[in-house]
């Protein structure tokens, strides 16, 4: 079968199986993040084995995540999350450092060797953000209070994640400073590139794209993969540069309608 004939059919599989466990657990008044978690299992190849293509899983997959996060940067008001800047850090970083080390103490005792148990205890300690916003965003909480918080610590482990992770996949780079240098500087040169376009360029771009709806919808997307684009280049994930640029975003005057385009893909 030619390779984008076996991508349709995937993409036919997972919104079908999709769609009937969303029915299914909208139902049973669950979570839809769990029903589409249960309908992956269901056509991937530890389930039925519907879906066989490993390539076309984690394509796939990276953009929904990516996607996800794109719009949880143009929906969440990032001024207003900064107002609890310190207890985000102080429990965020707690967390991982309690956690962690707890569960690494616990796995090393058992004869593992250190770096294999500090692993284990990242592993245990990060929650995934992506299943958090789907969450919140369900129960309509992204902007309260309790919301601002878990999704601060849920950064707060994705900025952890990006930095220490690389570094522990060769723990000798902790005494490289020209490495973590790189991992800093790339981080820096992200960040910037999504505030040069958010004060300067995307407000201009988008008040002249919204003149069209088709020119507008072309624009939202381009700034979604100008930024994945990015941080690939920077050795990044498709995820943060998509969180970037949804921040970038999410001071235009039309970020709203942004934010309705993204979540009708």
């Amino acid at each position: 079968m030619p390779p984008e004939t076996v991508l349709f059919q995937d993409l036919g599989f997972i919104i079908l199986a999709g769609t009937l466990f969303a029915f299914l657990f909208k139902k049973l008044n669950q979570p839809l993040i769990v029903a589409y978690i249960f309908a992956g299992l269901l056509v991937g190849p530890i389930g039925l084995g519907l879906i066989q293509d490993n390539a076309n899983i984690g394509v796939l997959a990276q953009l929904g995540v990516a996607f996800l996060l794109f719009a949880l940067g143009m929906e969440i008001d990032f001024s207003k999350t900064l107002q609890f800047k310190r207890s985000i850090l102080l429990g965020g970083i707690g967390q991982i450092v309690l956690n962690t080390a707890i569960v690494a103490a616990l796995v090393h005792s058992f004869g593992f060797q250190l770096i294999e148990a500090v692993y284990a205890g990242f592993i245990v300690a990060f929650s995934s953000t992506v299943i958090v916003v789907k969450i919140l965003t369900d129960r309509k909480q992204l902007n309260s209070l309790e919301g601002k918080l878990i999704i601060g610590y849920a950064l707060v482990q994705d900025l952890v994640a990006v930095l220490v992770l690389p570094l522990l996949a060769n723990p000798l780079a902790f005494s490289q400073i020209s490495l973590l240098t790189n991992i800093g500087g790339s981080l820096l040169i992200l960040l910037a590139l999504g505030g040069i376009m958010s004060q300067w360029i995307f407000p201009k771009l988008i008040q002249f794209a919204a003149k069209s709806q088709e020119v507008f919808y072309l624009t939202v997307l381009s700034g979604f993969f100008f930024f994945t684009a990015a941080s690939l280049l920077l050795n990044f994930s498709l995820a943060a540069g998509a969180f970037v640029g949804g921040l970038a975003l999410s001071r235009t005057a039309f970020s709203l309608e942004a934010l309705t385009i993204i979540r009708n893909i």
